[in-house]
């Protein structure tokens, strides 16, 4: 009898190290599967509601803005652009983005026009201006976090006029996978 509990716990450890591993390697395979998942319908999602803001906005933009516009007069057109995409997005909850060709920013849901840099060099915006689909995943130091953007140029007479962007928080995305994976291992080690 004293051979037979000896050799268990020789075993024990042995085995507790394979569940552990195994364990670890699921809920890792697993979070980045729920990861991929979640950042694809979130793309989805994104790429849908630009392209609703796309016909809107290309109405809306249907005559050229320039930046001498915006410095010396069309003052009531941009307002009403900036306050368009604050409405959006209070509604929506998705950060909506107005761009010129020229990287100027006349509109945007979350944040400050008169204090937002040029976003010519921004990656989806130059993929935009190329009429494709832009995406990216950086972060914003607007909102001083983690965002997935999309962008879609508006095009009117074969020009692009702007560039709409809509874009959210990766961060919410992060905290379901940590909850998910939390709830994982909790079951898991609960079952034990």
């Amino acid at each position: 009898m004293d051979k037979k509990k000896k050799l268990i716990w020789q075993i024990f450890p042995s085995f507790l190290i394979i569940i552990f591993l195994s364990l670890a390697s699921v809920t890792s395979y697993s979070a980045s599967y729920f990861k991929k998942f979640f950042l694809k319908n979130c793309e989805k999602e994104l790429i849908v509601r630009a392209k609703l803001l796309q016909i809107n906005f290309g109405d809306i933009l249907s005559d050229d803005i320039t930046p001498c516009d915006i410095i010396n007069g069309d003052q009531d057109r941009i307002r009403n652009i900036d306050e368009y995409c604050k409405d959006i997005g209070e509604k929506t909850g998705t950060r909506v983005t107005i761009i010129l060709p020229s990287g100027v920013v006349v509109g945007d849901s979350f944040g400050d026009i008169k204090m937002m840099e040029n976003h010519m060099k921004r990656p989806e915006i130059k993929e935009a201006l190329k009429r494709k689909t832009g995406i990216s995943i950086r972060y914003s130091s607007t909102l001083d976090k983690n965002m997935m953007y999309i962008a879609l140029p508006v095009i009117h007479d074969k020009a692009v006029t702007a560039v709409v962007r809509t874009s959210v928080s990766v961060s919410a995305i992060d905290n379901k996978i940590k909850s998910i994976r939390n709830i994982f291992l909790l079951h898991c080690f609960s079952q034990s």
